[in-house]
């Protein structure tokens, strides 16, 4: 059975992962790592007095460097859906790939995947008379904006369309919509668990696409999915949702 340590325990998400974990058969969190500790977790990995084999870290950008340094430097596989990322480490997560298994998703909601995949899709059919925008909803807690799944939608439009420019709000903009203009909006309040929608609005109709999360139990199965792929994974490399839809 393989041991799993888990950063950022007793977050929202940390605390859903545990949820679900109890029914595995085939692993076991043996460590608990938060920054807010108590007599159930350490502040550190380093802190951790266990032997184990994979880290999921649900943390926060702050902590995602030194995490990472550290699975690489004890070789475990590294597992992770922080949100809020820079460029740079998007780039950590890749280089460390080179050495071990990596597994990184912004959504690991299995429907935030198909709406990936349908926008694609939308926006092979539909031309850039479309004019498009981003709207995002999350819980007044939410640390990051726009979300990382808002991002991820933006990298698939700019793909598509290259001369994308985006802006968030409108406020103090003045004058027409300029085409290839896409506002990507960001809401916060109460327990909101994740709303994300693109609009394709045209002469005469408007096509929106939208995933709802009604339960965050949904991105912890995703999880859950990841860790069982890593089960019998150790080869080094930048593995993501696609992988998950070819194995399960």
């Amino acid at each position: 059975m393989k041991k799993i340590v888990l950063c950022g325990s007793e977050g929202k998400m940390g605390k859903a992962i545990r949820e679900l974990a109890l029914d595995a058969l085939d692993f076991q969190i043996v460590g608990f790592v938060d920054r807010n500790k108590n007599e159930n977790n350490v502040s550190n990995l380093v802190d951790l007095d266990c032997d184990y084999d994979i880290i999921v870290d649900f943390s926060s950008s702050n902590s995602l460097e030194s995490n990472l340094r550290f699975a690489v430097e004890s070789k475990k596989g590294y597992i992770s859906g922080i949100t809020g990322l820079s460029d740079d480490q998007i780039k950590l997560l890749k280089k460390a790939s080179e050495s071990i298994p990596v597994f990184y998703a912004s959504n690991f909601s299995y429907g935030v995947f198909a709406l990936n995949k349908i926008l694609k899709t939308a926006l092979e059919i539909l031309d850039d008379k479309y004019d498009l925008e981003i709207f995002e909803k999350h819980h007044r807690n939410k640390v990051d904006a726009p979300s990382g799944t808002a991002k991820t939608l933006m990298n698939i439009i700019k793909h598509y369309r290259e001369d994308s420019e985006f802006i968030f709000g409108r406020n103090g903009i003045t004058g027409s919509k300029k085409l290839n203009e896409i506002c990507v909006n960001s809401l916060r309040g109460g327990d909101i668990i994740g709303d994300h929608s693109v609009f394709f609005s045209g002469i005469g109709e408007v096509i929106e696409l939208n995933h709802r999360a009604t339960s965050r139990m949904v991105f912890a199965s995703g999880v859950i999915k990841a860790i069982q792929f890593f089960l019998n994974t150790n080869s080094s490399g930048l593995y993501s949702m696609e992988n998950l839809l070819e194995k399960f």
